[in-house]
């Protein structure tokens, strides 16, 4: 266990001063030291000499909803619910939503006790909190296609305000299917232009008074990271020499401009967090597919003729397209109701023999999990409720023994039993029964594809065709554990820090608002019963996952 920021002092009473909180997704110092040495990134080279900075510490897997939800609840995965983007029920999965979160937030606890809190473009938020006398605008997740509808925000009255002031509240749809020659260019112009209007929006905000809580994340930098990593790598496997060696870069030197102008505008007694949710770094050339690997262990079984149609998702795609919206939701809730999560469902379980299978994996690229195929939990499961413990042992064996049959190597870092992982809380049996961290291979991650229900290969290497990316091949770059923070106030430390983990920064914000960590069992909160998306909702949020590469 990384070290965390301890209990420490509550304090009472009204905070001397507001708090800001920036976030900047998928950033790490590695990747910024050398830009903060050439002075690319002023702004935030300013708050790390001035305050205490360090590696924050993300959740396994260091993934976008747990990880960013650890920090809004201060609490880890385990008690607040949200693993994945999505939530597996025996063999059918949906997708997540703010309601399915355990854990009352940072943000309403503050709101509670009286402090004016606004929330920008916060991930796993929708739908959006109703704070008292405060703002809050959910992130990229929201089941709405590309503009933000008042359902987004709340006040409701503020998203007209907003639009007339900025435009249509969009949403980036980078379309990762086919990535021709001209995509990162035009990707490139996207990101800049979506950075430059979230700092504009996150600035008309932040001057609507004085508030003791304002939060506003950058995503840009993640999306940025995911497909121009091979472009600025001199060293990765995957490395294309080019013009746009700099795209990530220009990035971040857009969004230090809009951090520079936040600060700027921000009280003079504002004490300032910066934060990630993970890092980034780069993909190499193996690839695996887990399930297949598990069928030459005799933990799984392809059933005869179950391969993945690939005419499904194209029918659905051809579907949707050509049925007008406003018949859509009235499809949604009759026959046609969940087919975006069914077929997601059938392309992870494709193909399996369930009677004859003890252990399955998800096949996620973010998160290779193994869930053992349970009596009485799975639907047609196979192994006794009594005999968990000692088939988790006996596959994390096996796990470990996975070798690269060219190298020798192993491909598996480390497999542990979710307990030894999450430790016990009220949403453990959401985690998958072993977690698996794969083997960097020379710094590089190994790329998890789907095994589409067929045996084959469970280790191969993907050709230079496939190194920029896609849905078919994995990203160019990928998600680290370990981030960044800096924390900025008058009594903070200058220099380096510990590692922090996430939950304990939430905590941090807390307190430094003079308002109790949640702790105890007030914090809980009622979950959400069923789907809270309808159809055309978990379609378009789907294909906007798919997108940035967090579903292939």
């Amino acid at each position: 266990m990384t070290p965390a920021m301890g209990p420490g002092p509550i304090a009472t009473g009204r905070p001397p001063g507001p708090v800001l909180v920036v976030g900047i997704d998928g950033a790490d110092w590695d990747l910024l030291e050398p830009w903060l040495r050439e002075g690319d990134l002023p702004a935030i080279a300013a708050l790390r000499e001035r305050g205490t900075r360090g590696r924050s510490v993300s959740t396994d897997p260091p993934a976008t909803f747990p990880a960013w939800t650890s920090f809004a609840t201060a609490s880890e995965p385990v008690d607040h619910g949200i693993f994945d983007f999505t939530l597996r029920r025996g063999y059918s999965i949906r997708f997540v939503s703010a309601r399915d979160r355990g854990r009352t937030s940072i943000w309403s606890r503050a709101a509670a006790a009286g402090r004016r809190v606004a929330v920008y473009n916060l991930p796993a938020s929708y739908p959006p909190e109703e704070l008292r006398d405060g703002i809050f605008v959910s992130g990229f997740d929201t089941p709405v296609a590309t503009a933000i509808d008042p359902s987004f925000v709340h006040p409701r009255g503020l998203h007209a305000e907003l639009t007339r002031r900025h435009g249509p509240l969009v949403i980036s749809d980078l379309n990762e299917v086919r990535i021709g020659e001209r995509w990162h260019e035009e990707a490139l112009e996207t990101l800049l232009r979506d950075v430059a209007r979230r700092g504009e929006i996150a600035l008309d905000l932040l001057r609507r008074g004085r508030w003791d809580l304002f939060f506003v994340l950058f995503g840009e930098s993640d999306t940025a990271g995911h497909h121009f990593w091979w472009l600025h790598d001199p060293r990765s496997p995957r490395h294309r020499p080019g013009a746009l060696a700099d795209g990530l870069r220009q990035v971040y030197r857009a969004i230090d401009r809009a951090i520079s102008r936040l600060l700027d505008a921000a009280p003079r007694d504002a004490r300032v967090l910066l934060l990630s949710d993970h890092g980034m770094g780069g993909a190499g050339t193996r690839c695996i597919a887990p399930n297949r690997f598990l069928a030459g262990r005799g933990w799984l079984r392809f059933a005869p003729g179950g391969a993945v149609d690939p005419a499904l998702g194209a029918l659905r795609g051809l579907a949707l397209r050509a049925i007008p919206a406003r018949l859509q939701g009235r499809l949604a809730r009759g026959p046609g109701a969940g087919i975006a999560t069914r077929l997601e469902a059938r392309s992870r379980f494709a193909g399996i023999d369930w009677r004859s299978t003890r252990a399955f994996s998800e096949e996620l690229n973010y998160a290779p999990g193994v869930s053992l195929n349970v009596v009485g939990r799975e639907p047609l499961g196979t192994v006794a409720p009594e005999e968990v413990e000692a088939t988790a042992r006996a596959l994390v064996a096996d796990l470990l023994d996975w070798r690269d049959p060219e190298t020798g190597a192993p491909i598996v870092a480390r497999a542990r039993a979710r307990r030894e992982v999450h430790g016990d809380g009220p949403f453990l049996e959401r985690a998958p029964d072993v977690v698996v961290d794969l083997a960097l291979e020379d710094g590089y991650s190994t790329t998890v594809r789907r095994s589409g229900g067929t045996p084959g290969p469970s280790t191969w290497r993907i050709g230079v065709s496939e190194h920029a990316g896609s849905k078919a091949a994995g990203m160019n770059g990928t998600h680290r554990s370990h981030g960044l923070y800096c924390w900025a106030s008058p009594d903070a430390a200058v220099g380096d820090g510990p590692d922090r983990r996430l939950a304990d920064l939430g905590a941090l914000v807390l307190r430094e608002l003079g308002v109790e960590s949640a702790t105890s069992d007030d914090a809980r909160r009622p979950t959400g019963e069923g789907p809270e998306y309808d159809e055309r909702e978990s379609e378009v949020l789907e294909r906007r996952l798919r997108a940035l590469g967090y579903l292939e």
